[in-house]
């Protein structure tokens, strides 16, 4: 990540692909705090069932500032991404954020 710590992103803020758009929102943080491991997050997009999203994994996160997670992924990668449900990355060392 070129700005920002993953320990800012928090449930509900705006993610924005390379060209400044806007992707969704952050639905969950996946991170294991103890051993600081940023893993990703899971995108929730306006068209996907409630409770789930799309995994993004943390090499895609380019930087979190002002309530804004930025990515490296357009539109047409974020489509590819692996659909999850909140909650099924347990064991992942994943948390809700605040």
């Amino acid at each position: 990540m070129e700005r920002g710590s993953y320990l800012l992103i928090e449930t509900g803020m705006t993610v924005r692909g390379m060209d400044g758009s806007p992707l969704g929102t952050v639905v969950e943080l996946v991170a294991d705090e103890n051993a600081d491991i940023f893993r990703g997050i899971v995108l929730g997009r306006g068209g996907l069932r409630s409770g789930g999203g799309l995994f993004v994994p943390g090499e895609h996160i380019t930087a979190v500032e002002a309530e804004t997670v930025f990515t490296n992924l357009d539109d047409a990668a974020v489509n590819r991404l692996e659909a999850v449900r909140s909650g099924a990355l347990e064991g992942h060392g994943d948390r809700e954020a605040p």
